[in-house]
């Protein structure tokens, strides 16, 4: 008696299948071809390798409209809407250029037809042009933005580059755990807006994550004073990681030091991003006082070399930052240091480095694992930044002597980086 054909080959579950489809990458392109390939030969892989294929959509703004890929997008989404609900991460970056040209971009009417139809987002990221005027976006687009913003399984939630924001919107994101607000200018608060917010706004916002970044002091400030005086709906008592603007303003730092005494409990994460100027006054710094953290576990510090030759500013306040620590609860430290094109090394001051190595060999630090310092220059100067990465480690020996210690070199436009040994 004959073996029928079919007898040949095993006979795996839906489930062993979905999970094997699961571990084919589509950002790796061999593996983008065999998704497809599955998608489109084998009714029974066709659902999983679509789900696969749709679960991040990332679209480089202007050329995905010259080039017709918003379209050709909406199209497919047309033809077979349930591909809309697979998509659960939508990233979105505008032009760098704060030209109208990048308006017109956002009026291509394909787009917020391509957004309204992602029902089902746990992420988006909308990283706009420098520049891009929330006023000036179609009130189409607008629309589906501020759905999409409402949607019960929208969880993170990151925005950078918009002038005229207004922070109400926010309101109506109902469960979301992740808010980064980046390089915000000229944020309204009491801007009309094209839906009733009131139907979408949620009681509370219970988040897990904040960042707030911007780049000027005056609009760091009023953010975290929207924040603070709509709490409700923004519950932040329990916040995990914070990401946060530093200026040398005694009503700004109250604000700060009220955000995280509110989280002594719950912050485990704290990344600080002081924006001194050159009129800062180094003996009147507005300093910060973690000690009452308990569950801080590592302290991230981003801030210029030289940008106003003011190093000795942010030395003091380091300095400061870590002398009102916790006890021994912080594993991991990151200080992150980055020149501009116009600065020069031999400008930099090395020894004040001495007095943070100081500061991380209190017995207040004994919980301490690691501490990097990462250095963000052009690849062209890398061997000026080398030498002054060398000097700064000699001042910050004490931590190399006890095996703590990592320098790093990077260039921020290549994404690449060298480790620095003496």
């Amino acid at each position: 008696m004959g073996i029928t054909g079919s007898s040949l080959f095993p006979v795996f579950s839906q489930e062993i299948l979905d999970e094997v489809l699961d571990h084919l990458d589509p950002e790796c392109d061999y593996q983008l071809e065999t998704l497809r390939v599955c998608a489109i030969t084998c009714p029974q892989l066709r659902v999983a390798s679509q789900k696969r294929l749709f679960h991040t959509i990332r679209l480089p703004l202007s050329s995905a409209v010259l080039g017709g890929s918003v379209r050709r997008l909406r199209e497919v989404l047309n033809s077979n809407p349930r591909l809309g609900t697979y998509v659960k991460i939508l990233s979105v970056i505008d032009s760098v250029d704060p030209s109208p040209f990048s308006v017109w971009v956002l009026d291509d009417e394909n787009l917020a037809s391509v957004v309204a139809r992602f029902t089902r987002l746990r992420g988006l990221s909308w990283i706009a042009g420098q520049g891009t005027d929330w006023t000036k976006i179609p009130d189409k687009l607008q629309r589906a933005l501020i759905s999409a913003f409402a949607l019960p399984s929208l969880l993170e939630l990151r925005l950078a580059g918009f002038i005229h924001f207004p922070l109400s919107i926010f309101k109506c994101c109902r469960h979301l755990k992740l808010l980064k607000v980046q390089a915000f200018m000229n944020i309204v608060t009491d801007l009309e807006l094209p839906l009733d917010i009131g139907q979408l706004e949620a009681p509370e916002i219970n988040l897990d994550a904040l960042s707030l970044v911007v780049t000027r002091q005056d609009t760091s400030h009023r953010a975290l004073h929207y924040l603070a005086a709509h709490n409700p709906p923004f519950k932040l008592d329990s916040l995990k990681r914070l990401s946060i603007n530093v200026v040398n303003d005694l009503g700004h730092t109250a604000l700060v030091q009220k955000l995280i005494n509110a989280n002594t409990q719950t912050l485990d994460s704290l990344i600080l991003h002081p924006l001194f100027t050159e009129d800062d006054d180094e003996d009147d710094l507005a300093d910060i006082n973690l000690s009452s953290l308990t569950s801080l576990k590592r302290i991230t510090v981003h801030f210029p070399l030289a940008p106003f030759d003011m190093p000795m500013i942010s030395f003091q306040w380091l300095t400061s930052l870590f002398d009102n620590a916790p006890e021994k609860t912080v594993k991991h430290v990151l200080i992150s240091v980055y020149t501009t094109e116009d600065d020069t090394p031999t400008a930099l001051t090395v020894g004040d480095w001495a007095g943070i190595a100081e500061c991380l060999c209190d017995e207040a630090f004994d919980s301490l694992e690691s501490v990097m310092v990462s250095i963000y220059a052009a690849q062209e100067r890398w061997e000026e930044m080398a030498t002054y990465a060398r000097a700064l480690m000699y001042h910050l020996r004490t931590l190399e002597d006890r095996e703590l210690l990592w320098v790093t070199l990077n260039d921020d436009a290549r994404g690449t980086n060298m480790v620095i040994e003496l």
